[in-house]
């Protein structure tokens, strides 16, 4: 006969073996309680279970996986962190002493560029105050290493844009400096500078408050 009709009376044939012992099974446990029950002794305990289908078996392994994974999941968690060792307190001093320094020539490398800033923003206004007071029609300014001669409107125009950068540079580094002072003041366990966040009126600002003082 042909392969395929072969395998299906095969199938059939262990399905019907399958099922004459599954009754067969069953008939004996039967049997057996009341053979006990005529000799007046309990039931066998576990004796009438009936062994778990491939279906069954499969989910209860599947099931007994999954609490598997999840109870090493949750010993995982309650495993103990490594412990960090401490440091002693010369340890801490140390860092906090680094620290300091560190923040402290930080300080004193701004405080000298707004030092040399402020140098260059004088000449700056010394070069201004001269070229709106000339009357030449062209100049010799200094652009980096460089002598160049230009007309006296460009000179003054690149003057101005240059104090211009000048001062925000300047303004940068005065609020840098503020934060820094602060930080430096709280690892020496300082309070922070009273008023020394402040900032300087603008000039519209000046203005503005010297006319109320004038019409107080």
């Amino acid at each position: 006969m042909p392969r395929k009709k072969a395998e299906e009376l095969l199938v059939k044939d262990q399905e019907v073996i399958d099922s004459d012992i599954e009754r067969l099974r069953n008939e004996q446990r039967k049997l057996v309680n009341e053979l006990r029950d005529l000799e007046h002794l309990s039931p066998v305990k576990g004796f009438d279970m009936k062994p778990l289908a491939r279906d069954e078996m499969s989910a209860l392994q599947a099931n007994l996986l999954n609490f598997s994974e999840g109870k090493i999941f949750t010993e995982k968690l309650l495993e103990k962190p490594a412990s960090v060792p401490m440091k002693t307190d010369a340890e801490k001093t140390i860092e906090i002493l680094e620290a300091s320094e560190r923040v402290a020539d930080k300080i004193l490398v701004n405080k000298q560029e707004i030092i040399d800033l402020d140098k260059r923003r004088q000449a700056n206004r010394e070069a201004l105050r001269e070229l709106r007071k000339s009357q030449e029609g062209k100049h010799w300014i200094s652009v980096g290493n460089l002598l160049v001669e230009m007309p006296r409107k460009k000179a003054e125009e690149l003057l101005v844009k240059d104090q211009e950068v000048i001062d925000s540079d300047i303004e940068r580094l005065r609020n840098e400096q503020r934060k820094l002072v602060n930080e430096l003041r709280d690892l020496e366990h300082l309070s922070p500078a009273k008023g020394f966040d402040m900032k300087p009126l603008a000039r519209d600002e000046m203005s503005a408050l010297q006319a109320n003082l004038l019409n107080f």
